[in-house]
């Protein structure tokens, strides 16, 4: 619900206006309560710290945020509940990217940077200053919103989250782009030259049986991801209340779409995939900014084709 849908009743403006299904956004709370738990005991166990920080933020944020709308279907004047679900649901899936995007950096060093246009900490930290431009822009917005108690200050806070949500559209859109370059690239390399076109020292990854399974529930993940992310944006630019006025598009666009995302991030987890096997991305701005020389491509290239062991640490 947006600010522009308030209503005024004894001259005080009601902050959801519009009818919640408390059984349905107390089944969701409860269900990322329960997601929230597995991933926090899979990424310790695994010692997936990134992942297990970024993730269980995100979590944290769906899952405060549906008890807030659990709230808000018993009290609807209730101010409090409101700005959690309206901040927390909204910028809750930009820590799950960002989890994502460290987890792809990883993926980047077990096949080879060479399939990748970016490096591995480009991944981890461009992606994640784009996402956290994108977390204070939807933030600012929604704690605008929420607290407004004019139409126009209400529109206001509006404008700037959807601007947040367009620069988190865009920018998620961008990253799948390079991610299904690289899927197309090791699919290639594979089909060329088996899994000798891969560093050696990560080949117990690559024949885990579940790994296969585990890049395509990544892939689903983003996608889901991003068609909220597309929802979202249709919500506030929409002129009509029918999106943000019937509950049904957020419970299917917003909720479903970002359960099941988590749902693939554990139906197998990155704390089972690189279990005892350490891919660690060190994060530097010099190498996340320096220029990417050629020669050191072709260098890791060869030493990758010969099954030469080296350190992807430093990428």
């Amino acid at each position: 619900m947006n600010a522009v849908e308030l209503f005024t009743r004894d001259d005080n403006y009601l902050y959801a206006g519009y009818s919640l299904s408390f059984a349905g956004n107390l089944v969701v709370a409860i269900i990322f309560g329960i997601f929230l738990v597995i991933h926090v005991f899979l990424a310790r166990r695994a010692r997936q710290w990134l992942c297990l920080y970024f993730w269980a933020i995100g979590l944290s944020l769906e899952f405060i945020g549906y008890i807030g709308r659990v709230i808000n279907s018993k009290n609807m004047d209730n101010l409090n509940a409101f700005i959690m679900q309206a901040v927390c649901i909204t910028i809750g899936p930009c820590y799950l990217m960002g989890g994502i995007y460290f987890l792809i950096g990883q993926l980047t060093i077990v096949h080879g940077q060479k399939y990748s246009a970016l490096r591995p900490v480009q991944y981890a930290v461009v992606f994640i200053i784009l996402d956290f431009i994108a977390v204070g822009l939807q933030s600012a917005g929604g704690a605008i919103a929420s607290s407004a108690n004019t139409l126009e200050l209400g529109q206001t806070g509006i404008h700037v989250t959807l601007a947040g949500l367009s620069f988190q559209l865009l920018s998620t859109l961008i990253f799948l782009g390079y991610w299904f370059v690289f899927l197309y690239k090791i699919y290639q390399a594979n089909k060329l030259e088996g899994d000798a076109a891969f560093p050696k020292e990560y080949e117990p990854i690559r024949k885990r049986k579940n790994y296969k399974p585990f890049l395509l529930t990544v892939s689903l993940s983003i996608i889901f991801i991003f068609v909220r992310s597309c929802y979202r944006v249709a919500e506030l630019a929409k002129d009509d209340a029918k999106l943000s006025n019937d509950e049904i598009y957020t419970m299917i666009l917003d909720a479903l779409m970002i359960l099941l995302a988590s749902l693939c991030l554990l139906l197998i987890h990155p704390g089972i995939i690189f279990h005892e096997i350490d891919v660690k991305i060190k994060i530097s701005l010099k190498e996340c900014f320096s220029p990417r020389e050629l020669d050191d491509i072709e260098k890791q290239s060869g030493a990758d084709n010969s099954g030469a062991k080296q350190s992807r640490e430093t990428l």
